[in-house]
């Protein structure tokens, strides 16, 4: 049931599908890296790992109360997004409508450039990210 009401709100996003997108890249990310250090902490594992246990049992009880609050707040934002871009498209002259145009392709164009970043250092370390955002122009 979970996984349907997951579905539809990623298909109800039309202007910031991206946002939830990179969110979760970007936890994936922090993860992996917050694993990497914890794994190879030596002898301040157990003491992380207490650290750790008391976080999750604080935090636990406050995550399950708001855990919706984001994909809500991003559908909100997403359909004030869409009336405004409506309200815009009927009002504003040819000129502005070209201006934002190019403006939103930038932004795709960034965000997708974020996200491959992110893979690649998922997934070939940062190095491998570096590298290829120096290749970028």
């Amino acid at each position: 049931m979970e996984e349907a009401r997951e579905e539809q709100q990623q298909q109800e996003l039309k202007h910031l599908g991206s946002v939830r997108a990179a969110a979760i890249q970007t936890i994936v990310f922090v993860s992996a890296i917050y694993d990497y250090a914890k794994h190879n902490s030596g002898s301040l594992m157990p003491t992380l790992e207490r650290v750790e246990g008391a976080v999750a049992a604080v935090v636990s009880p406050v995550y399950d109360k708001f855990k919706d609050v984001p994909d809500d707040l991003l559908l909100f934002l997403d359909a004030k997004v869409d009336s405004a871009a409506a309200e815009f498209d009927e009002h504003a002259p040819p000129l502005a409508k070209q201006v934002a145009g190019q403006v939103q392709d930038m932004i795709k164009k960034a965000s997708d450039v974020a996200v491959e970043l992110l893979v690649r250092a998922q997934s070939d370390g940062t190095q491998a990210a570096a590298l290829y955002a120096a290749t970028l122009h």
